[in-house]
């Protein structure tokens, strides 16, 4: 059995042999390598395994072919619980794991929406109360022009499907980042850059804040990310 094959069959549903790749490499893994038990007790594969579940813990519930494949709440919970006490046990930090993983989960992307985004967070979990900083770039694999340096009324630009855009953002982030989420957990997230809708050609460029706290709380520079 191969690493990806391994993976794979911790959950009979349908994860993309894409999105398995991704997380094992992103842990250092060669995919196609066989899995021995040295590697079953590996930092890398242990973390692989959690993203996983963790993934697992927030899809949607799909039909292929006929066949159902969902999650109650609770089991939900529990797939959750498996990643975060892998994560405990091994001492990954659990938010930057889960900033992480954005990028594998985007499942309310429209076919024609293309988009390249910078994700910037400050984030504290209270039973830490240490606040973590992250920064990630969330594409998904379009690698045509994006602008650079837009000017500053490109932020402004109406177009038909503006409202439309800001809205998929909205949901992106509640969806992948928010909702991730420990509960209590004190955010302030920055989203800016481009999404493009391909038939049309139109691209908007969005700027985005998502706080749920006082700034006062933030270590100071978080007040950068608002400035």
């Amino acid at each position: 059995m191969t690493i990806l094959e391994s993976l794979k069959s911790l959950n009979g549903y349908p994860i993309s042999a894409n999105s398995l790749t991704e997380i094992a490499e992103n842990r250092g893994l060669v995919i196609d390598s066989e899995v021995t038990a040295d590697i079953r007790g590996e930092r890398g594969f242990m973390l692989a395994k959690a993203d996983v579940l963790r993934w697992l813990s927030i899809a949607p519930n799909v039909s292929q072919s006929g066949v159902s494949y969902s999650f109650t709440a609770e089991e939900r919970r529990q797939l959750k619980k498996q990643a975060d006490d892998i994560y405990s046990d091994l001492g990954e930090d659990i938010l930057i794991a889960v900033m992480g993983l954005v990028v594998l989960s985007c499942t309310e992307i429209k076919p024609e929406l293309k988009f390249k985004l910078k994700v910037e967070a400050q984030i504290n979990e209270p039973t830490t109360n240490v606040w973590v900083q992250s920064v990630n770039i969330v594409t998904n694999n379009f690698f045509g022009y994006f602008p650079e340096n837009p000017e500053k009324d490109a932020k402004f630009e109406i177009a038909e499907n503006s409202n439309e855009i800001n809205s998929w953002v909205d949901r992106f982030v509640e969806k992948n980042i928010i909702d991730r989420l420990p509960n209590k957990t004190l955010y302030l997230i920055k989203v800016e850059g481009w999404v493009k809708e391909s038939n049309t050609g139109i691209m908007i460029y969005v700027e985005k804040i998502f706080a749920n706290h006082g700034n006062k709380d933030a270590p100071n520079n978080c007040m950068k990310l608002i400035e």
